[in-house]
């Protein structure tokens, strides 16, 4: 082929001398240039454009089709059985790499008709990097334009021949095969064809790697969860709804009830679907009275819940893939998307070597692409416990290898995130017979599924490792917001700094637009629409077609009624696809849009690396000072009548109140609107907060507290909702006692964790220059808002001159970098990012500890006083050899592993995949070279060659996940024996002493090298420390009332005595005689205050039981951290159950209302001298009276969450005080 290049001499002995010639004509060169298959992709364009074919040329290209990149079904006339017959002919002429057989369309997916290689032809004109694109086709090419997309439109379900999509769940009747334990329904998988959008297909060498798991179930030892064979067939016999029978086990696997309470005759009361039944389980099974509908016996938090579920089943029903969403309204909710039910298992150690099962409440949250592609019900998360997570010997882990069983259903682990090993059910069963009734028919194998989302044969050259690390993706909470056309999805190369060619893979730091890619404008017009944003955002951050990472603004196609497209780095790919025709596979799934957060704030790490490379004491000192200033005075100033609004907004403020109440409201879509933190992790919904203890556990109680009229879930939001009830700091000791733990704890995060606001930064996602315009070392920074000072500053929306960008974590000299901040006007629809230059010798991102486009987010700072002594350090690399000296190489492909578990027995092979699929759990050393680190650079000093080793030794494991690099033995032991020592004090955050006297409370820290100056953080600490006495001492003396007694708390209960001892009036018993009258009078009084003795006993109980609840045993100081999350957890579900007997009250006793009983609980504990009592069990029911004293506004919680105060509002308020106060 030297002579032949192109294969134009075959394309004549193919298609004949004039046609060839036509294709050779048409092709730009471009395409060559880059290695395209110009025959295949002509041919089928060629074939898709025309209307008419005959049966020879077309018989002929399906005979190519069969051997190259798939086969589509072209436009023309000739009949499908033609097709069928002619492919049949083609194929018998030589042998056909895979097996193809006609199979149904899967419902999931929604197949194009239109020739989805026309695509290919507008990849292959993209020019060189830094050339701008023209990203539209010739106008005369009418068969080639893409058509508008509508993504709200119904998936095309018209069944297509021959066709290659991921094996369907919903092949009718599948063959069983049975085990002596498991039965299990086996859906058919095997390769069909591919889309012929430059999808990689498997080498005929490696298709069998897509069946080294076999097609029966696997072979892993059983562990139940809960499961009762008799129990589950009475339940499946009357059709019992999926959140009906996990409320039965989760009573069961929490000790409420045993299986032998589940009658059948409670089951009969318990059909129906999930809303109207799943309310009713736990009255039923705990024989309690169940009056009345299901939904006066339920909260509306639950009820949402289980209406959620039958939403859910019913779109698996359906079997339209509604639950990826894009499909408009379903039963009563706009724009719905599955996938948001949460269904947790909580591993709970039982003793030192043996651990429970306990299913937790499910609950509505977060959604991510497995759960709405298999569906929410489908998903087991598995939260693993504090205490020897990690281990890999113990019993814990050897646990998660196992499968699981929940009421007949086989649930297998796929992956380990967050503390959370993750579980997807299959279609094996357990001690039950597959119902299609129940939605079984849409299950997936685990070999199904492993191919729909992560084939190996197309992945066979990854390392093993990071392979299974591409499972995070698919977990990762999202909102799905645009569904792309095959043809719209586009392909291009990356952009390199120089670098060796002759190396097999470009260094990472050579990628100047590493996870970064294109969108047109008409797209991110569509995700604001769908969002209901303000502005369109010029980048968005997501996963679409096995790719991830950030997609901004194209610099050319900003037509706002173009189809929406998609301009996809190599770098972005991590995970080759069989087709892009499967639905699930080209919708946008949006993590989050840029936006803007000001002002930034600085950290522990900042602060090290800045005073390193020349920041002086004085600078870090002062912006403490002024940050805790502009924090803690407002939340002492109560001296006006306008000081209370005020007072609130700072609350409201120091705990970002009205941020969690917006995620609260946004629910599933929180994320992806940015209104979750942007370098924290993501928070469990379900962690504790921290900071919790015995005295005050109801403060973070969960959301029933509130429900049931015990306090809010935070300490937060607890002042606000005493302050506007009406409660004064001056006269009520329990919200001074609140205020001032919110005064400490605000105190507290500057002074431990150094989060120290700089009012001259902002923090933004980073981009690369789509223009190629902004030259090395320099930026650009436009805000969609003010910035700056608006009266002072004339830019107030942009940045220029010197500043440092940085970026966490940074634990070397070079990981802040000063450049220089300019404004290019073609930059200027780039908003709220932050543009770096894709010019140099390496990337910009890479220096920031190594940071890339994918989503990475860097803090801006243009403050004088930081910037003008800061100077750049010189690039510090790893220590030489240090790869080799420190991990083992001995890096494992798929095809690898693939061959080594093929010689063993199927149970060792698929406990070996496991393994691999969970390796996300072995990294503890992560955690642990942080510390090491911190404990080297505060001993040693920031640039010392040990402080560097480490620092280099943390950010490699932390990568290990992926690149499959493990520590050599020895190398962790020797490090934990040099620095394995408890921080230095000014490095411990308030969890990290705790960690620091696990280890062994008696070992001091590293001394710190005697010939180094004083340690910056230690300075700051002092700084904090006085400032902190200096606040809490001016609030002790602040202007009060003291007061232990509220009259108006007082009042009702004080109206029910005096009701109960005010004589009747004369005429009340006039109809009977005067002895029968004083008689009747008598016993009326006796029963009054019996009643009365009984409320009050009845409360005094309660305060028992509250005291038992907020006093647990206390473990010692040096206790494991887990021993007290442990005691604070079961503290607050103690708290809610004592909240619920309050709320429940005296069944026979009508007259005690909430407010009664409340009052009540005031005055019992008023005379005791307990002031937390009545506010944690009747904090709805005293809020309410002080309001009604005040004047009550009625307004719904709804409400209160969707509203906050007016920043002109805050504006006049305090300019009325400032002229009070003058």
């Amino acid at each position: 082929m030297a002579d032949d290049p192109y294969g134009f001499r075959a394309m004549i002995r193919k298609y004949g001398k004039d046609l060839a010639k036509r294709i050779r004509k048409s092709t730009p060169g471009s395409i060559m240039k880059v290695g395209v298959n110009v025959e295949q992709i002509l041919t089928d364009s060629e074939m898709s454009a025309t209307s008419t074919r005959p049966s020879s040329m077309y018989s002929a290209f399906s005979r190519t089709a069969s051997h190259s990149s798939g086969f589509n079904s072209g436009s023309g006339s000739t009949s499908s059985a033609a097709r069928r017959s002619s492919f049949d002919k083609s194929a018998s002429k030589g042998p056909i790499p895979m097996n193809i057989s006609p199979m149904p369309m899967s419902h999931r997916s929604v197949k194009f008709s239109a020739a989805c290689a026309r695509s290919q032809a507008t990849a292959s004109r993209l020019p060189k990097p830094l050339d701008i694109p023209n990203p539209f086709r010739p106008e005369g090419d009418s068969a080639s334009r893409p058509t508008a997309f509508q993504p709200s439109s119904p998936p095309n379900t018209t069944p297509h021949s021959y066709v290659r999509t991921p094996p369907s769940p919903r092949s009718p009747s599948p063959k069983r095969q049975k085990s002596s334990m498991i039965e299990r329904d086996t859906l058919p998988i095997g390769p069909t064809l591919a889309s012929p959008l430059r999808i990689r297909e498997p080498n005929p060498s490696t298709t069998t790697l897509d069946d080294i798991l076999g097609t029966g179930p696997l072979q892993l030892d059983v562990r139940l969860i809960a499961h009762s064979d008799a129990v589950q067939r009475e339940m499946d016999a009357r059709k019992i709804a999926w959140g009906v029978q996990f409320e039965i086990a989760r009573g069961v696997s929490c000790g409420d009830w045993k299986w032998e309470q589940v009658t059948t005759t409670k089951l009969d009361h318990l059909k129906g679907c999930n809303a109207d039944a799943a309310p009713l389980v736990r009255r039923l099974l705990l024989d309690q009275p169940t009056s009345g509908n299901s939904g006066s016996m339920t909260a509306s938090g639950d009820l949402a819940l289980w209406q959620e579920y039958d939403r859910e089943q019913e779109a698996l029903y359906e079997g339209l893939g509604r639950g990826l969403g894009l499909m408009g309204a379903w039963k009563g909710v706009v724009d719905w998307f599955g996938g948001k039910i949460h269904q947790t298992v909580r591993i709970t150690p039982t003793s030192s070597t043996t651990y429970s099962l306990r299913l937790e409440k499910p609950k509505i949250s977060k959604s991510h692409r497995v759960a709405r592609y298999l569906g929410s019900r489908h998903i087991l998360e598995i939260k693993l416990p504090e205490m020897g997570k990690f281990d890999p010997n113990s019993q814990s882990r050897k646990m998660l290898l196992d499968k699981f069983v929940l009421c007949g259903r086989v649930y297998v682990p796929f992956d380990a995130k967050d503390g959370k090993v993750y579980a997807v059910e299959t279609t094996e069963n357990y001690g039950r017979r597959s119902d299609n009734s129940q939605g079984d028919d849409h299950r997936l194998s685990f070999q199904q599924f492993i191919q729909w989302y992560n084939s190996l044969s197309l992945n066979n050259k990854q390392p093993i490792s990071k392979w299974a690390a591409r499972f995070d993706l698919g977990l990762s909470t999202s909102t799905p917001v645009l569904q792309f056309s095959p043809e719209n999805i586009i392909f291009i190369p990356d952009i390199y700094a120089p670098h060796d060619h002759t190396q097999e893979k470009v260094p990472a730091e050579k990628v100047m637009t590493d996870g970064c890619g294109w969108m047109n404008r008409a797209a991110l017009i569509l995700i604001a629409q769908r969002l209901c944003l303000s502005s369109r955002p010029s980048a968005v951050q997501g996963r679409v077609a096995g790719s991830k990472g950030m997609w901004t603004l194209h610099p050319t196609d900003h037509g706002s009624t173009a189809p929406p497209r998609i301009w996809i780095r190599d770098s972005q790919r991590k995970i080759e696809l069989p087709t892009l025709s499967e639905r699930a596979y080209v919708i946008f799934d949006l993590l989050a849009v840029a936006r803007l957060t000001s002002p930034g704030h600085l950290s522990s790490q900042l602060i090290l690396n800045m005073w390193h490379n020349g920041v002086p004491d004085e600078v870090f000192q002062r912006l403490l000072e002024k940050g805790l200033e502009e924090e803690v005075s407002p939340l002492m100033q109560w001296a006006c009548p306008e000081a209370m609004p005020l007072l609130w907004s700072a609350v409201n403020k120091a705990g970002s109140v009205s941020g969690a109440r917006m995620q609260r409201l946004a629910g599933a879509s929180s994320r992806a609107l940015g209104l979750g933190p942007r370098f924290e992790r993501e928070a469990d919904a379900d962690d504790e907060p921290e900071g919790v203890d015995a005295e005050s556990a109801f403060d973070y109680a969960a959301n029933t507290l509130c429900r049931d009229g015990g306090s809010p879930p935070s300490l937060h939001e607890t002042v606000l909702n005493l302050l506007q009830s009406g409660f004064r700091p001056q006269n009520c000791v329990y919200l001074r006692d609140e205020l001032k733990l919110v005064i400490t704890r605000a105190i507290e995060s500057y002074i431990r964790k150094y989060r120290i606001s700089v009012p001259q930064s902002a923090e933004a996602f980073i981009i690369p220059d789509p223009l190629g315009v902004l030259d090395e070392h320099q930026i650009h920074f436009k805000a969609s808002r003010e910035i700056n000072d608006p009266i002072t500053d004339v830019n107030v929306c942009t940045v220029t001159g010197p500043c440092i960008v940085s970026r966490n974590p940074s634990r070397i000299a070079s990981d802040l970098q000063k450049v220089e901040a300019i404004i290019h006007p073609l930059l200027s629809e780039y908003v709220d990012v932050i543009v770096f230059s894709i010019k140099g010798e390496r990337s910009l991102a890479s220096y920031l500890g190594g940071g890339d486009y994918d989503g990475d987010t860097a803090m801006v700072t243009w403050d004088p006083s930081i910037v003008e002594p800061f100077r750049n350090s010189s690039f510090i690399p790893a220590p030489v050899d240090f790869i080799n000296t420190n991990f083992d190489r001995q890096i494992e492909t798929v095809e690898a592993f693939a061959r080594r578990i093929s010689n063993v027995s199927p149970d060792i092979a698929h406990r070996e995949m496991i393994k691999v699929l969970l390796g996300g759990l072995t990294n503890s050393e992560i955690g642990r070279y942080s510390t090491f680190h911190d404990n080297a650079v505060y001993a040693c000093g920031y640039t010392h060659p040990k402080a560097v080793r480490l620092a280099y030794m943390f950010t490699t494991c932390l990568d290990s996940g992926k690149s499959g690099l493990r520590l050599k033995e020895g190398v962790f032991k020797a490090d934990s024996k040099a620095y394995g020592y408890p921080k230095a004090r000014c490095m411990q955050s308030e969890e990290g002493e705790e960690s620091s006297r696990m280890q062994d409370h008696n070992t001091p820290p590293l001394p710190r090298d005697s010939s180094l100056p004083k340690f910056i953080l230690e300075s700051l600490l002092d700084t904090g420390s006085d400032l902190k006495k200096r606040y809490l001492i001016k609030y002790e003396a602040l202007d009060v009332q003291p007061t232990r007694q509220d009259k108006d708390l007082l009042q009702p209960w004080k109206d029910v005595q005096e009701a109960a001892a005010t004589p009747f009036p004369d005429d009340a018993f006039n109809f009977v005689s005067q002895d029968l009258r004083q008689k009747i009078q008598d016993e009326l009084h006796r029963v009054r205050k019996a009643e009365i003795s009984r409320v009050e006993n009845y409360i005094l109980s309660i305060k028992a039981e509250w005291m038992t609840a907020v006093h647990p045993p206390s473990p010692s100081k040096t206790a494991p951290s887990p021993r007290k999350k442990k005691i604070r957890s079961q503290s607050v579900a103690l708290v809610q159950d004592v909240v619920k007997k309050f709320a429940d009250g005296l069944a026979d006793v009508s007259w005690a209302s909430e407010d009664v009983r409340a009052s009540c609980a005031y005055t019992i504990a008023s005379r005791l001298g307990d002031g937390k009592f009545p506010f944690s069990v009747a904090f709805r029911g005293l809020c309410h009276i002080k309001a009604q004293v005040a004047g009550i506004t009625p307004i719904t919680q709804q409400f209160t969450d969707a509203m906050t105060m007016q920043s002109s509002a805050l504006r006049m308020l305090s300019k009325v005080r400032s002229g009070l106060e003058d």
